[in-house]
């Protein structure tokens, strides 16, 4: 079994929505929440054709840069993501998020210091 773009320990009975674990869509508005505190209207990455399908699956599309590359086995796409707060509600739903993901250890970090 080739790389992962990313991996998450599951028990295998977990929902997936659209077949999508729920944890990915909890990490992806994470994501979005952190780009969201640093002020960001972007993220740009290169991933695999697998990966940018699965963002597609979730809500989250990869606005390409070009054409794929072939970079090694799996072939590769740039790309911006939206960071945004229309995005982020979708994402938080579909993860059944009634709170955010990072906010809230921020806001007790602030707290402490």
């Amino acid at each position: 079994m080739g790389k992962q773009p990313f991996g998450l320990d599951l028990e295998a009975d977990q929902p997936k929505p659209a077949g999508i674990a729920l944890a990915t869509y909890g990490l992806f508005a994470g994501v979005i929440e952190f780009g969201l505190m640093r002020r960001l209207s972007n993220i740009v990455t290169v991933t695999n054709a697998r990966m940018e399908r699965i963002l597609q699956r979730v809500g989250w599309p990869l606005r390409r840069l070009g054409q794929p590359r072939s970079l090694g086995k799996p072939v590769r796409v740039a790309g911006y993501l939206s960071v945004s707060r229309e995005t982020l509600p979708h994402l938080s739903r579909a993860a059944g998020l009634s709170a955010p993901v990072i906010a809230p250890a921020a806001e007790q970090r602030r707290r402490v210091a």
